[in-house]
């Protein structure tokens, strides 16, 4: 139950190398974009058991990949009334500290943003209280002057935001297959937090 109701949700910087946007904590040269928060809703999985038997040949060497591979592997969820609210709690926190895992006690970011980007491609539905509770951060950052702006959201839940007024109170140029879109949008540019 703790899985469901609890999204991973992850942060996102620019890597100017490979001219990508990828979890912060995951590569060295990956830094927070200045005056955006990015964010991506994913799915924590399930413990599982490790597999019995004898070891094989993929359990002694398994194939390297980075925490941003294995997340672009991650199956898919709903956002819904049992992790609405703490969606909304998270982005909370990712703009007053830049991180999730981060102390409450900790000082708060001083540096402003003028967008936040969610990145929705995984979010595979969304019911009427996660509807509202978008609509209430839509609604809250545009009343501070921030530009809220989704990327790669599904069609199925494109349509459902559309008939909850979200896309009415973004404006439809707030909807975007890319992020770099979405910047180039808010005007600003994939330029690095130094």
């Amino acid at each position: 139950m703790k899985e469901v109701t609890k999204p991973a949700f992850t942060v996102l910087g620019y890597d100017p190398i490979n001219d990508q946007y990828r979890p912060i904590t995951t590569v060295e040269d990956v830094a927070p974009v200045d005056g955006v928060v990015i964010v991506m809703v994913m799915v924590r999985l399930p413990r599982r058991a490790p597999p019995r038997g004898p070891p094989d040949a993929t359990r002694l060497n398994p194939p390297v990949a980075s925490a941003f591979s294995r997340a672009v592997r991650l199956p898919q969820e709903p956002l819904y009334f049992a992790n609405s609210a703490l969606f909304k709690d998270r982005l909370r926190r990712v703009e007053m500290f830049g991180r999730l895992h981060v102390h409450p006690g900790e000082d708060k970011l001083d540096r402003p943003f003028r967008a936040v980007v969610i990145e929705c491609e995984r979010m595979t539905s969304v019911d009427t209280s996660a509807l509202h509770v978008l609509l209430e951060v839509v609604e809250d950052y545009k009343s501070r002057g921030i530009e809220p702006y989704f990327v790669r959201v599904p069609p199925k839940c494109q349509q459902l935001m559309e008939r909850a007024g979200i896309i009415t109170a973004l404006g439809p140029q707030h909807m975007y297959e890319h992020i770099h879109d979405a910047l180039d949008a808010a005007g600003l540019q994939a330029r690095t937090v130094n």
